[in-house]
This record gives structure tokens, C-alpha cells and sequence, in this order.
């Protein structure tokens, strides 16, 4: 897989470049709501399959989507709620 260039990026940027996958060194996990976006993701595809007919795969993305606002096990409930309580 080629680095596609483009027009405005020097090439010494390509370098220094992260991958998309990992988040800026600035900024902490909790800055990444990816639970959040991963329930969100899972509605909308379970949406799709049920559009499709598919209401078993639906059922199972909703379960997932449910999955998602529970608290993390590598988390305590404490902080968990905190972060919750800072949203509303």
C-alpha cells in the first residue's frame, strides 16, 4: 500500500505523520468517546439490518449498543459515573 502525496503536504511531513489510528500524544482516551461512538455505530447498523430483514442481526447490534453505556471492567463504577455526571 503506497502513501498517496498531496499537493500541499511536504514530503518530510509524510514522516512525522502518526497513523490515523492512534489518537495525538496531547490528548488522553478520555478525550475519545469511543464507547459512545461504537453504541451510536451499532443502532445505526442494527437500523440497517432490520431494514434488510435481518432482525436477529439487529437484535444482536442493539444488545451491543446496550453493551457500550455499561461500565468498562477495567474501570471502576466511580469514574465511570464521574465521566457521565461531566456530560450532563
Amino acid at each position: 500500500m503506497s502513501h498517496v502525496v498531496r499537493p500541499s503536504e511536504h514530503p518530510s511531513e509524510q514522516t512525522r505523520r502518526k497513523p490515523r489510528s492512534e489518537p495525538p500524544a496531547a490528548e488522553t482516551a478520555e478525550d475519545y468517546p469511543v464507547r459512545e461512538y461504537i453504541g451510536g455505530m451499532c443502532m445505526e447498523l442494527a437500523q440497517m439490518a432490520r431494514w434488510d430483514g435481518d432482525e436477529r442481526l439487529a437484535v444482536l447490534l442493539e444488545t451491543a449498543a446496550a453493551r457500550s453505556h455499561e461500565p468498562r471492567p477495567d474501570r471502576s463504577e466511580i469514574g465511570t459515573v464521574e465521566r457521565v455526571a461531566r456530560r450532563a
